[in-house]
């Protein structure tokens, strides 16, 4: 950068190892498919939320939440990946589970994503 001959010259600079990290204190309910998990999972931070899944929709949204440096609580309901004719998409199933994941798990969820494949 080029100093200039009049006022304040300012440069930023991360110098920082690592991203930053952003802390939030609101859990996260993803909802989607995965090859073996099934059913509701709560994992206290990003790290043990990708070792429960093994290959899916939540996979792929739980590593584009890492992408971005954000830490929470998060709720995983899971359910197998439809078939092409099936009379009703399982994520359905998945979204009323949650409904009862605060009783169950003293856990209520602020933000809710469905990360959904298509056929």
């Amino acid at each position: 950068m080029a100093n200039s001959k009049y006022g304040i010259n300012i440069e930023f600079k991360n110098l920082a190892p690592q991203p930053v990290k952003i802390n939030n204190s609101k859990p996260i309910a993803l909802i989607g498919d995965d090859t073996e998990l099934r059913g509701v999972h709560v994992a206290n931070n990003l790290e043990k939320a990708l070792s429960l899944v093994k290959e899916g929709s939540i996979l792929e949204a739980l590593k584009d939440i890492e992408a971005t440096g954000l830490e929470s609580q998060f709720i995983l309901s899971a359910f197998e990946k439809p078939h092409e004719h099936s009379e009703e998409h399982p994520a359905l199933e998945a979204i009323n589970v949650l409904k009862k994941v605060e009783q169950e798990h003293k856990i209520r969820p602020k933000f809710f994503l469905a990360v959904l494949t298509n056929l």
